[in-house]
Order: structure tokens, then sequence, then C-alpha cells
């Protein structure tokens, strides 16, 4: 299932929290993600957080992101794995950040996943009991 928001599309790769039971960021969380990051133009990694063992942290509304990315994570559900398609003008514009981003790049987020919410870990939850 694909999803389609001001030219940002967003593939679900696995659902995440089970239905009736979803945490999804708001405004001010801070969203911890894992994600490989890579030019569409090239496929070259611009970014990988696994290799680094290190999910990014950012605060939601805060435009420490690209747009597109924080557009992404805000439709997300905790313990969720999407890819998005970036479209440049909501990455980095018309100017890139040369050299290792050119102009007007569309950047692909592979296997994105939010990972934690707050102080919330994906799979922190305990396991429904089936009895």
């Amino acid at each position: 299932e694909a999803k389609k928001g001001a030219g940002i599309l967003i593939r679900k790769l696995n659902p995440g929290e089970p239905e009736g039971k979803e945490v999804r960021p708001k405004l001010g969380d801070a969203c911890f993600i894992h994600y490989r990051c890579v030019l569409e133009s090239t496929k070259s990694v611009i970014d990988d957080t696994r290799s680094r063992n290190q999910p990014l942290e950012f605060v939601m509304g805060s435009n420490q992101v690209v747009q597109g990315l924080e557009v992404a994570v805000h439709r997300m559900v905790l313990g969720q794995s999407v890819e998005v398609v970036v479209p440049y003008p909501y990455a980095y514009g018309d100017r890139g950040v040369p050299p290792e981003i050119p102009p007007k790049s569309t950047l692909l987020f592979k296997d994105l996943e939010l990972v934690r919410i707050n102080g919330i870990h994906a799979n922190a939850r305990p396991e429904p009991s089936h009895s």
C-alpha cells in the first residue's frame, strides 16, 4: 500500500503496532528512526544509521530533518517500516548540499523504521497473552 502526500510517496514494509494499539508521533515528541538514505539518481548511499548502530533523534515539528522525512515519520506508527521517496523540494531543494547531494536531488529513504517515540520503544511492548 502506497500513500502520496505533497509528492512524497510512502510505501509500507511492515505495519508496526497492532491495530488499536498504534502509537503515533505528535508535535514536540522526540522521534528515533533508523534508515538508509540514497540518492535516487545514482543510488549512492548518503547516510545509513544502522551502519553506525545509532538511530537519528529529532523533535517532531522542529525542522531538524528535511521536510519530506518529517512528513513521512509523522504518518507512521511506532515499529513500522516504510520506504519513502522525497522529491527535492521536500529534501535539500534547488541547492542540494554539494558535493554529496547535488542540486534538485530526490532522496530515497530505504527501510525507514520508527524505533522509539520519547521513552517508548517499539519492541518494549508486552506480548498479548493467548489464553
